[in-house]
């Protein structure tokens, strides 16, 4: 049997749409965060924790911080993961953030 790319793209997105459901039985809501997001999110978990992670990794930092208001007055817990996070990706997300360190 062979898959053509089609068919497993068809697969993919049955998988994932199989995946949000059963996720969604379980959560209040899901958001959606943009790269600029989680790799800002990346550079301040580096900042506050001296913790790398990788930009998937940091998404739940994100959603945290752009929901202070929200969040005021709530204990909250974030996932922080993706210590494997490959250097060059590190770097590239540094170099578009570098902070007031290195702005100095």
């Amino acid at each position: 049997m062979s898959l053509h790319r089609a068919d497993f793209q068809a697969a993919s997105e049955h998988a994932a749409e199989r995946l949000v459901a059963a996720i969604s039985k379980g959560v209040d809501r899901i958001l959606r965060l943009s790269q600029e997001e989680a790799a800002a999110a990346t550079v301040l978990a580096h900042r506050a924790a001296h913790n790398p992670a990788e930009p998937a990794g940091a998404r739940g930092l994100a959603v945290a911080v752009g929901e202070r208001g929200r969040n005021r007055g709530r204990r909250i817990a974030v996932i922080h993961a993706g210590g494997n996070a490959d250097l060059r990706v590190l770097h590239s997300v540094f170099d578009v953030h570098p902070g007031p360190a290195a702005a100095a």
